[in-house]
């Protein structure tokens, strides 16, 4: 998991963001999401819990509302539909187009 943060509002997206990893555990998941975080960029499938685990304990247990981009190498329309069920706002697939990346953030922190 990735969040990213842009320093400075005015700036794009684009040139200036600075991206924290973050640990997978619900206990550092809780402390680093407080944090002032535009957006996550979330690997479906980390060790020590996938995507959609760390998504949903994110939506219904800490509450938050911050876009969330799935990163995944499976695109079926079943993934991309469990990525929405899971409450993520998009996905991309990889390997990751920097252009496509850039949109899809520049669209969530609007």
């Amino acid at each position: 998991m990735l969040s990213v943060q842009r320093p400075d509002p005015t700036h794009q997206v684009r040139h200036i963001c600075k991206a924290h990893k973050a640990c997978t555990q619900k206990p550092s998941l809780q402390k680093s999401l407080p944090c002032a975080n535009d957006l996550i960029l979330m690997d479906l499938h980390m060790p020590e819990m996938n995507g959609f685990d760390a998504t949903e304990y994110i939506r219904k247990t800490i509450k938050s509302n911050i876009p969330i981009i799935a990163l995944t190498a499976d695109v079926t329309t079943m993934d991309v539909a469990k990525c929405k069920e899971f409450g993520m706002d998009d996905y991309i697939s990889k390997p990751i187009d920097e252009n496509l990346l850039y949109i899809k953030i520049a669209e969530l922190v609007k």
